[in-house]
């Protein structure tokens, strides 16, 4: 028989073991999602880590998605998926931040989703983003009662300045008419 001393790589994986712990529990108190998202040569993709926020942004978990992203793709509106695409391709060309306001669509509602990841060349030539999704519908809402209620207060502002320039130009008449009519009274008492 023969022994072998397995101490170091027992203890390796624990620490490999406690440095996840306290990533997951850091990861669980920032509000939206962090992730890893890996771009292959071939063009498939998946999320190598996601936090199990993941499942209030996109309704996955980490493990429907850790080999292939295609779920994900599957709830991005569908007015959004295009230029999401685009934008990821261009961050893989150019190695630069990716940043991107977009929508997800489910049966029963649409959110705005914020994403921001900063891209790394593999040595495999495949791409890989660190980065976070933060759910940003509240803010895209008030920003539209915000933009309706400047339309509203645009019109407004345009009826009050129509109203003053018409009570403006009926002064202006009866000014007018004032003034003919002294003329008048002058000219009458002259004769």
């Amino acid at each position: 028989g023969s022994s072998t001393d397995i101490t170091n790589r027992k203890l390796a994986e624990e620490a490999q073991k406690e440095a996840n712990e306290r990533i997951q529990k850091i990861a669980s108190r920032i509000p939206g999602m962090v992730y890893q998202y890996k771009l292959m040569k071939d063009g498939r993709s998946c999320f190598p880590y996601a936090s199990a926020a993941i499942y209030d942004i996109y309704r996955v978990t980490p493990e429907e998605v850790r080999l292939d992203a295609t779920k994900v793709f599957d709830v991005l509106h569908p007015d959004d998926r295009e230029g999401i695409v685009a934008s990821i391709q261009k961050s893989a060309q150019t190695l630069n931040p990716w940043r991107y306001e977009y929508r997800v669509k489910f049966e029963d509602e649409v959110r705005w989703l914020f994403g921001n990841a900063l891209p790394e060349m593999q040595v495999d030539g495949s791409i890989l983003w660190h980065g976070f999704i933060h759910d940003i519908t509240e803010r895209k809402m008030m920003e539209e009662e915000l933009k309706a209620l400047n339309e509203q207060l645009d019109k407004r502002v345009e009826e009050e300045m129509q109203a003053r320039l018409k009570i403006e130009r009926e002064q202006e008449i009866e000014r007018e008419f004032l003034i003919q009519k002294t003329k008048n009274t002058t000219m009458g008492e002259m004769i």
